[in-house]
């Protein structure tokens, strides 16, 4: 008879199950907004982290090869290019896809980089990222005219 009974309390019930669901839905459902806040910022710094290895490739290219060298930047959502031109001749070093989730605006500069054979940029670039989905989410990069790239949280003033 024993046995009987330890064989009858295995398991759960249905209504046990459906309890334990609900109650998964419910936290489920009020975690769903910070994830998504999560998620946004992820992006922008990783889109802010893209564009500033970028930046630092463009200008060791240029103290490499003792020349000129560009960084051409279109959005963050299209991304950019790293190119070394040599007698008339354009050599792609870098094609990098954008994040279709972060928009950019250039706040500061032309948006085409060009670093001398010293790594020096002509004039200060500043480009503000923000996240397409989420209001409040944004980044500011900074590239100083030493090729110094920063980066902080929040918009660029």
């Amino acid at each position: 008879m024993r046995a009987s009974r330890r064989a009858r309390n295995r398991g759960l019930t249905l209504i046990e199950l459906m309890t334990v669901v609900a109650i998964v839905a419910i936290f489920s459902t009020l975690a769903a907004p910070s994830f998504r806040q999560l998620i946004a910022q992820q992006r922008v710094k990783s889109a802010a982290s893209a564009l500033s290895e970028s930046v630092w490739l463009a200008r060791s290219e240029a103290l490499k090869r003792n020349d000129s060298v560009s960084f051409t930047y279109t959005t963050a959502a299209a991304g950019w290019n790293i190119d070394y031109t040599k007698d008339g001749t354009v050599t792609r070093l870098l094609t990098q896809d954008g994040s279709p989730a972060v928009t950019s605006t250039l706040k500061n500069g032309t948006g085409v980089f060009t670093f001398n054979p010293y790594g020096r940029l002509g004039a200060a670039q500043t480009i503000e990222l923000t996240s397409a989905s989420v209001s409040g989410v944004t980044k500011c990069v900074n590239v100083s005219t030493s090729g110094k790239t920063t980066v902080r949280d929040g918009a660029c003033s």
